[in-house]
């Protein structure tokens, strides 16, 4: 009987050892990058035709208020600097940010903030603002809606684009666009670089934000950014 306590704790250690050892299935988890059918209730669905229209290199915020439901402010009391907007008057820490599919959200406090991506929006081929509770997006949960972004689809085809623009409160925009053909296998490289800065509306104001380079490989007809 002396040996009885040193005999069960051995037995524990072999179950403990065992239960380590377990191997686990791997999961895979698939969520859309843009959302579709009747579930989908997209408040704004903004065409890359749309973005080139109305944006200039406003912060997106300001971009995304024309929409239902959306309310923005801005820090610095212009189009440029620190913007915010809510949905259904709940900010942007209970939004989902994807960009393809990946979620932008920062994990300091779940928000994503556009002014830290230097003109965004040029780089974005289309924008969806999806309101409400939405379990079909990856990445932070969406309690008061989700906003997907998707990227530029590389269409082999060689350009470069130049924009510049000034404005109030010596407000400026300078970007240019390059896209070229890698090799003869078709792949391509599309590339982007910005810089925006403004005085602002109000004293110690000023902003300047950039340069900044975006860019994307792929195939024709698809992308990788």
């Amino acid at each position: 009987m002396k040996y009885t306590p040193l005999l069960l704790t051995l037995f524990l250690i072999v179950q403990l050892q065992a239960q380590d050892s377990l191997e686990l299935r791997p999961i895979t988890v698939v969520a859309p990058a843009w959302a579709s059918g009747p579930e989908a209730r997209p408040v704004a669905a903004l065409s890359r035709e749309d973005l080139r229209v109305n944006y200039y290199g406003q912060e997106p915020a300001l971009l995304l208020e024309r929409q239902p439901s959306v309310t923005a402010f801005t820090d610095a009391g212009s189009a440029f600097g620190y913007a915010y907007f809510r949905l259904r008057g709940i900010d942007q820490t209970r939004l989902n940010f994807t960009l393809d599919g990946v979620p932008l959200n920062e994990p300091e406090d779940q928000g994503f903030y556009f002014n830290n991506y230097v003109d965004l929006l040029s780089s974005i081929r289309a924008v969806q603002l999806q309101p409400g509770i939405n379990v079909d997006v990856n990445g932070t949960a969406a309690y008061a809606g989700s906003v997907q972004l998707l990227s530029p689809v590389i269409s082999g085809k060689e350009f470069t684009e130049v924009t510049a623009g000034y404005g109030s409160f010596g407000s400026y925009r300078v970007s240019a666009a390059a896209q070229r053909r890698l090799g003869n296998k078709g792949w391509n490289l599309y590339a982007r670089g910005s810089r925006l800065g403004s005085s602002g509306f109000r004293d110690h104001s000023a902003t300047m934000k950039g340069p900044r380079l975006s860019s994307s490989w792929g195939e024709p007809e698809k992308s990788t950014c």
